[in-house]
């Protein structure tokens, strides 16, 4: 092959190197940022106009599963949801997502007239690990729900401030129920000690 001959070659093959990483740059951006876009953008839609609640929550569901901080705006909107099941999952979504501005509406969660969606907003407000909601979830040991009191109990627990242990006391000592007494005194002993406490059969 002449010197002229091997140029015309290296140049060609140059050109279909550099096509290649244009072609890759494209797919990469088609994987890893457009097409998930698109699909946010899909779920989004679908939490704001679908009309069956349960449609709305496997939305929700999926839409955390993307792990995008900038799906709480929509999760927020959803807490006001008519429907019980959107709440629910809205309030966990945020909490999934460790999404801090989604603190003070989930505390407007805590009155909420379903004991799914208060124990919800409860929950979340754990995983987040939200210092300002101590007082709040504390008040929730007093809620009528079991399962309130549960989470409240475990919230606490993430939360990890000791001065929950004084209210936990008194919650332990009036409390009938074996299950949560046994939770706030595994929560009590965490809380003092940093250990967890090995529960009597």
């Amino acid at each position: 092959m002449s010197a002229e001959g091997a140029s015309s070659w290296g140049s060609r093959m140059a050109v279909a190197a550099a096509a290649l990483v244009f072609i890759g740059g494209m797919m990469y951006y088609y994987v890893k940022i457009a097409k998930p876009q698109k699909e946010i953008g899909r779920l989004k839609k679908t939490i704001e106009t679908a009309s069956d609640p349960w449609v709305k929550a496997q939305a929700i569901h999926e839409l955390v599963e993307k792990k995008d901080l900038g799906s709480a705006s929509i999760l927020i909107h959803a807490l006001n949801d008519e429907d019980a099941i959107v709440r629910r999952a809205a309030a966990a979504g945020l909490g999934m997502l460790g999404a801090k501005k989604g603190v003070e509406p989930l505390k407007g969660l805590l009155t909420d007239k379903a004991p799914k969606v208060r124990q919800g907003a409860v929950e979340a407000l754990g995983l987040l690990k939200e210092q300002s909601a101590l007082a709040p979830i504390v008040k929730m040991l007093k809620d009528k729900d079991k399962n309130v009191q549960r989470a409240a109990i475990f919230a606490l627990q993430r939360i990890g401030d000791k001065s929950a242990v004084k209210p936990l006391k008194a919650f332990s000592k009036k409390q009938r129920d074996l299950d949560l007494k046994g939770a706030a005194e595994e929560t009590i002993t965490i809380l003092e000690t940093g250990k967890i406490q090995q529960r009597t059969p």
